[in-house]
C-alpha cells in the first residue's frame, strides 16, 4: 500500500513537471507530434484545452486527452482518487491517458535508489476556471494529478463518454 502511495504522489510530480515544461522520462524518444496550440475547439462556454505542447510527451507511443464532466469522471475511472475534494457537478476534466515507457529518477519516490518505470501515465486537467481560485484564472487547463503504473491500455478510458475525444499520437 505504502508504495502505491509513492507510486501516485510520483504520479503527481511527474504530471505537475510535464506541466510546467520539464520532462522526469529517460532519453530515447519517439517524434513529437507538430500540431501547436489547442487540442480542441468549440467546447462548452469558459472549458479551456490543453495546448498540444502541454501534452506532448516524448516517451509516449500514445497519447489520447478526453473531456469529460465531473460525474463520468468519478463513475468511470475505476483509478480517479475517491479522497479528491468533489468539484461542482458542472466541472470538467480532461483526463489524459499515455502509453510508453516513463522512466521517474529515484529522488521523486521516497525510499527507492533505483529509477522506477512504468508504461502508463493517466493524468488529469482541470477544464475550467474556478472564480474562487486565482490559481485556475492565472493557469488554465493545469494538471491537478495523476499516476502511474504497468497496467496495458485501459478499457474504461476508451469506453468514456466525452464530450472532446482527441487522439494525439
Amino acid at each position: 500500500m505504502a508504495r502505491g502511495k509513492a507510486i501516485a504522489a510520483v504520479g503527481l510530480v511527474v504530471l505537475l513537471a510535464v506541466a510546467c515544461g520539464q520532462r522526469a522520462a529517460s532519453p530515447g524518444t519517439n517524434a513529437s507530434p507538430t500540431a501547436t496550440g489547442p487540442i480542441a475547439s468549440n467546447l462548452p462556454k469558459g472549458v479551456c484545452a490543453p495546448a498540444y505542447e502541454q501534452l506532448r510527451n516524448p516517451n509516449a507511443i500514445r497519447i489520447e486527452a478526453k473531456l469529460v464532466t465531473f460525474d463520468t469522471l468519478s463513475t468511470t475511472d475505476p483509478t480517479f482518487p475517491p479522497g479528491w475534494k468533489t468539484p461542482p457537478r458542472s466541472a470538467y476534466f480532461w483526463v489524459v491517458a499515455e502509453l510508453g515507457t516513463f522512466t521517474v529518477q529515484p529522488h521523486s519516490i521516497a525510499g527507492y535508489s533505483s529509477p522506477e518505470t512504468f508504461s502508463l501515465s493517466l493524468g488529469y486537467i482541470q477544464a475550467i476556471s474556478d472564480p474562487t481560485d486565482p490559481e485556475t484564472l492565472v493557469h488554465p487547463c493545469r494538471s491537478i494529478g495523476g499516476s502511474l503504473n504497468n497496467a496495458s491500455w485501459p478499457a474504461w478510458f476508451d469506453g468514456m463518454a466525452a464530450l472532446a475525444d482527441v487522439k494525439i499520437r
